[in-house]
């Protein structure tokens, strides 16, 4: 897998800004596509999204896109684009934590619709954690990884995406993989120090400084690191810089490759 890049972190959208800011017309006409078009136009509109992550891929290197979702309803978008081009997309599902069989919910998007992994983000669905216990029961017995959007976004923000609530998660369910978006984003010391104390945290890059990921690296090791982009919204939807932050750290060519691709790969079990 050497020289491989995987994105951990991408998002089913369009954006035509190429790395200048972020298209809302893009956004939102997507989402009136998803939300209100039949199944025949919304799959002519995953070939369309699938056409274009391609080229973006291809001219930034990028062998692999883990693609996920923190809206239930862009699901099948995501199961759709894995489907047709499982060569480049990995597809994560999100669930509700606030409904009553989430855990069953997610056995189901695993096991009968193919999804490969789980995406929440508890700032936008507003719950801590440790207040979803079917959930890492369900994502334990399949043993599956779990990226979490870790920081606030807002100063005021409530403290749903502090990596500290996953202690008591971590003490109970050991059968996930987690990886913390951002780096845990302004929360980065507490999500190194969960990191420390469970070896089957990682830490991945979108939106994070090249001092704080150099601060993570010094702590736990390059082993512990998943390169992503948070595309097309960080940084203004083109993950180049992302993966030129990475290239230029004062670190070793191999500490390189592990971040940018050997990492994702295990973690995601990729065939040699």
């Amino acid at each position: 897998m050497a020289g491989l890049v995987i994105d951990f972190h991408v998002h089913p959208y369009f954006n035509h800004g190429d790395g200048k800011s972020f298209n809302w017309r893009d956004y939102w006409s997507l989402e009136l596509t998803y939300r209100s078009l039949k199944y025949l136009r919304l799959n002519v509109g995953v070939r369309r999204l699938c056409r274009y992550f391609e080229e973006r891929m291809k001219r930034r290197r990028i062998g692999i896109c883990v693609m996920s979702t923190f809206y239930t309803y862009l699901n099948g978008v995501v199961k759709a684009m894995a489907e047709l081009r499982p060569d480049l997309f990995v597809g994560f599902c999100n669930v509700d934590p606030h409904e009553a069989y989430a855990g069953r919910t997610l056995l189901r998007l695993v096991k009968a619709e193919g999804f490969r992994g789980l995406k929440l983000h508890p700032l936008h669905q507003r719950f801590r954690p440790q207040e979803a216990p079917e959930i890492w029961e369900a994502a334990s017995r399949l043993g599956i990884p779990v990226l979490v959007h870790a920081g606030r976004i807002w100063k005021n923000d409530p403290d749903y995406a502090d990596p500290s609530h996953f202690y008591d998660v971590l003490d109970t369910y050991h059968g996930f993989t987690l990886v913390l978006a951002h780096m845990g984003g302004n929360y980065v010391k507490e999500a190194v120090e969960l990191a420390k104390r469970f070896d089957n945290v990682f830490l991945e890059t979108s939106g994070a400084s090249a001092r704080r990921i150099m601060y993570a690296l010094e702590q736990l090791g390059a082993e512990r690191i998943v390169y992503g982009s948070d595309s097309p919204f960080i940084p203004m939807g083109d993950p180049v810089q992302e993966i030129e932050k990475i290239k230029n750290l004062p670190v070793s060519k191999r500490e390189k490759d592990m971040i940018l691709g050997e990492n994702a790969a295990k973690i995601l079990r990729l065939p040699k």
